[in-house]
């Protein structure tokens, strides 16, 4: 029987290994793509760096889609993660503006004046939007499996 690679490693389900990472990766480089294109120093250094890691951000959030997928198989319908599914499915939509955003501050790297400030404005909004959108994927995630577990517990 065929085993999908986003399914487990080492018995554990990939999407909770590939989430925790997500979650840091997509906020990071939302910052680092939002700063790029006010300094031009660093544009002419990072710019297709920056690029280049927004487009491994963008893969880590397929890779997370897809074994996202892949768990939700695995378990019983809930309403709580159909929620979660559903934000899921949007999140690689604002991880891609990030990417396109950093990949037209490369290209205009050099520029100044207005391009710039219009490139930095939308860099800052796809980043803010990403950000925003993660932590509401995380969130509804996070509430689908924890909430009644920790309901049904008591601190010691």
């Amino acid at each position: 029987m065929f085993t999908s690679p986003f399914d487990t490693f080492r018995g554990l389900p990939v999407h909770v290994l590939a989430l925790h990472v997500t979650v840091v990766a997509v906020p990071v480089m939302a910052v680092v793509t939002a700063a790029l294109p006010w300094r031009r120093s660093w544009r002419r250094r990072a710019a297709w760096p920056v690029a280049v890691l927004d487009a491994l951000v963008l893969a880590l959030v397929w890779v997370t889609r897809q074994s996202g997928e892949q768990l939700q198989r695995r378990l019983p319908a809930n309403p709580q993660i159909n929620h979660h599914v559903d934000l899921g499915l949007t999140m690689i939509w604002f991880s891609l503006a990030v990417l396109v955003v950093a990949v037209l501050v490369a290209l205009a790297r050099k520029a100044s004046g207005a391009p710039m400030t219009v490139l930095g404005v939308l860099s800052v909004a796809a980043a803010v939007a990403s950000v925003v959108w993660v932590v509401r994927v995380g969130e509804s995630g996070s509430t689908a499996v924890w909430k009644d577990i920790v309901a049904g517990t008591t601190q010691r």
